[in-house]
């Protein structure tokens, strides 16, 4: 089962992550990674499953959660992976987190100095409900996998984001609900978050995702349509 499909900003590299299922008494990984210099895709796999990836500099990281001990209320272990473009992949840390602590969506950004990168999580810890959970934002170094932790959005403030409804542009994390509310915060360091505007649409049967400088929204009813807007601005694109 395909878990995660993340491409560079100049849409030039990409990788495919796949979960591989339990192999034993664990679960694996796999990836497909695509590179304009290398004459056919390299893959490997990875022990756990992948929870959240980005390119940086031109380099895949991903998140991958430990699988082989699973709880309902103890900490599971998390390695930061850097994957080499000619094949094989490096652990550069690692950390535990609540198992009630989860990611939003399995796509991750990069920072524009390309030191970090951010996703976006929840912790549904003391909350049955997950509309009542807060959404954080984890910024990770990549360089030695420390972590920093931002509260963006309080409790009931509707974190619900599609899987693909996350980029970034010009060092800002971008990230859309179900609602058609985009909001963004800075990648780097603490800043609230902010709703940048509103796209009407029909939660439960509509699309949203963000691809490069766009925001598309593939909209369901007689007739099936897809509407590209901006995404700093909100404004709709003319085809």
């Amino acid at each position: 089962m395909v878990e995660a499909i993340v491409e560079s900003p100049d849409a030039e590299d990409g990788i495919i992550w796949f979960n591989s299922g339990k192999v034993g008494n664990t679960y694996s990984t796999n990836y497909w990674l695509t590179n304009p210099s290398l004459p056919s895709p390299s893959s490997g796999t990875l022990p756990g499953m992948t929870v959240s990836s980005a390119f940086c500099e031109g380099i895949a990281y991903a998140v991958v959660e430990d699988q082989s001990q699973l709880s309902w209320d103890g900490p599971l272990t998390n390695w930061l992976y850097r994957v080499d473009p000619k094949g094989g992949a490096e652990i550069i840390g690692e950390w535990k987190f609540p198992a009630s602590k989860r990611p939003v969506s399995r796509r991750a950004v990069c920072s524009d100095d390309g030191l970090s990168m951010a996703a976006l999580y929840t912790d549904r810890e003391g909350s049955g409900n997950p509309d009542m959970s807060p959404l954080l934002k984890i910024e990770i170094n990549i360089s030695d996998a420390s972590l920093t932790e931002y509260e963006l959005l309080g409790p009931g403030e509707g974190w619900r984001v599609p899987t693909k409804a996350v980029g970034a542009l010009n060092g800002r994390m971008y990230w859309a609900n179900t609602a058609g509310q985009i909001y963004s915060t800075a990648i780097q360091g603490s800043d609230p978050a902010h709703l940048e505007y509103e796209i009407r649409t029909d939660s439960l049967h509509d699309k949203i995702l963000i691809s490069g400088k766009n925001v598309y929204l593939l909209v369901h009813s007689s007739e099936s349509k897809l509407v590209t807007y901006d995404l700093a601005s909100g404004k709709k694109r003319k085809l």
